[in-house]
């Protein structure tokens, strides 16, 4: 702030040169949509206060006007009125949700505007959990910075699962050999089903599936549909918790061959995964499972332990150096 003030009167200012170059060493890693489908309606409110109670903050679309833009200074709390519910003139406007009280009026979340310091409370006001879900159209999660020197966590810890997509139970994995792990009994064809990974350190995750034909493809991060050798969503995963794969949709046990394949990898380096794949196809002949492994067998971590729970995942935890990456190989038995 002191090398670029912030001016509410002034929208027009950029910064220099100098400082670009030193805040590129501040690049936000990438973000999540946090909405309960793939639209960005039905905001998830269960999400944003978990970004928040990892200090991530999440910037907001939200619809403004009436006694939010006109009647707010000095208060703590946006009360709408009749008025408002209307949005008759109301506009889109970013905000930032910094916080949340479970106990204000029922649940509030803690909004920073960019209106001066005469608005709200010092620039900040409180909007209830009900008013957020009308009014905001659009949340995402900020990726938090990798941590550095003694903060920064040295390891690999992640579990893996298969999640029936109708009965949200999971498949049992077991593990086969190695990285390579599989259904403990076959699925029916046309089983629907999704990949759950749990990341309990911060890390970059990619997931690569085998093809009909014995081709590899890249699962996540999603391809673009307009060029599938490129990606608009981030890998890193700073905010550690659950994650299913593909969000949105669907796997399928399809009717050929009786065996299909995933491969999780996980790394504490960024990975570029269409060069990844493009390496798997180039060993396609060797299988899958060998393809994998020997595309990243230099980055690859040695002597990793994979632990069966009793829920039917598969878990890992390994110290890194040099080599920083893991790869989970799920073969799924179909019939």
């Amino acid at each position: 702030y002191n090398d670029f003030p912030y001016d509410d009167k002034d929208c027009d200012k950029q910064p220099n040169g100098q400082l670009i170059s030193e805040a590129s060493d501040f690049k936000m890693l990438g973000f999540n949509r946090l909405t309960t489908t793939e639209s960005t309606n039905g905001i998830n409110l269960h999400a944003i206060k978990e970004h928040l109670a990892k200090d991530v903050p999440v910037v907001i679309g939200m619809m403004v006007g009436g006694s939010f833009m006109h009647e707010m200074a000095g208060k703590d709390i946006w009360h709408p009125t009749d008025d408002d519910y209307n949005m008759m003139g109301f506009g889109g406007h970013a905000l930032c949700v910094i916080g949340y009280n479970d106990r204000k009026e029922g649940g509030a979340f803690e909004i920073m505007n960019s209106w001066g310091k005469d608005w709200g409370n010092n620039g900040v006001a409180y909007v209830k959990y009900n008013d957020f879900k009308r009014f905001v159209r659009e949340a995402y999660g900020i990726n938090p910075m990798p941590k550095k020197g003694a903060a920064d966590v040295q390891n690999l810890a992640c579990s893996i699962g298969l999640v029936d997509a109708k009965t949200k139970n999971y498949i049992p994995l077991q593990l086969s050999s190695d990285n390579i792990f599989q259904t403990t009994q076959p699925i029916a064809k046309g089983t629907t089903f999704k990949m759950e990974v749990k990341n309990t350190s911060a890390c970059y995750v990619y997931v690569l599936g085998k093809e009909t034909d014995g081709s590899s493809y890249v699962l996540f991060p999603y391809p673009s549909k307009s060029d599938a050798t490129k990606t608009k969503f981030s890998p890193y995963c700073g905010i550690t918790g659950y994650r299913l794969f593909p969000r949105g949709m669907s796997m399928q046990a399809d009717e050929i061959g009786n065996k299909d394949y995933i491969a999780v990898v996980t790394s504490k380096e960024p990975l570029n995964v269409f060069e990844l794949n493009d390496a798997v196809n180039a060993n396609k002949t060797k299988g899958f499972e060998t393809a994998v492994n020997n595309a990243i067998k230099r980055l690859t971590v040695k002597g990793v332990q994979f632990n069966s729970n009793q829920n039917g995942t598969i878990n890992f935890e390994t110290a890194i150096g040099d080599k920083n990456t893991v790869a989970c190989i799920v073969a799924i038995d179909k019939q």
